[in-house]
């Protein structure tokens, strides 16, 4: 066997795998634990759930958003609390996810002015935490100065605060002139801000 026949063997295994790592990534991992456009109950703060609920008396009412069913329905609440009228917002924010920092979001009321606010503490990154994000993509640019088309595939494995360990695979094929196809597959680590 030739060295040209076991470059041709081996690329075409990496073009098999990249095939099957998209594949299991569309369609063979599990869903996120929430998706886009559906709206779950919170669970409590780690630093709640051991903590008992006390009643606390009131010297003012509460203060709610106006609106009713409407409101509820804008903030795409399910449909059991929109149809429940003695279910009403006191607040309610919108954390946009720029960075990997976990959020922990606390609404207070005021007991004496039944007015509630909302706190968003970003909570720093873990030391360690499995990591399962990737995603695959297809680029198309300049190398050697010759246009190629890219494949690639990245899999985080790990996270140790902002650096992420994992593997990636990319495929460069020349889109014009005469060129040979390229590829890389490794592991390393990402610093990302």
């Amino acid at each position: 066997m030739n060295m040209q026949m076991l470059k041709r063997i081996s690329l075409e295994v990496i073009v098999l795998l990249c095939i099957a790592a998209v594949v299991w990534l569309v369609f063979g991992r599990q869903p996120a634990p929430q998706s886009e456009g559906i709206t779950v109950e919170a669970t409590p703060a780690p630093v709640l759930i051991n903590t008992p609920l006390i009643d606390l008396a009131l010297t003012s009412p509460v203060k709610v958003y106006s609106g009713g069913a409407k409101t509820k329905q804008q903030l795409k609440l399910p449909a059991t609390v929109v149809k429940d009228d003695s279910k009403q917002v006191i607040s309610g924010t919108r954390i946009d996810a720029k960075d990997d920092h976990p959020k922990t979001v606390t609404t207070v009321i005021d007991a004496d002015t039944g007015e509630s606010t909302i706190y968003v503490t970003t909570e720093p990154l873990p030391w360690l935490a499995m990591d399962t994000r990737g995603g695959v993509g297809l680029y198309a640019g300049l190398k050697n100065g010759q246009q190629v088309a890219r494949l690639q595939l990245r899999q985080d494995v790990l996270q140790i605060k902002n650096v992420h360990v994992g593997a990636i695979a990319s495929i460069d094929q020349p889109i014009s002139g005469a060129g040979q196809q390229d590829y890389f597959i490794g592991v390393g680590a990402e610093y990302r801000w």
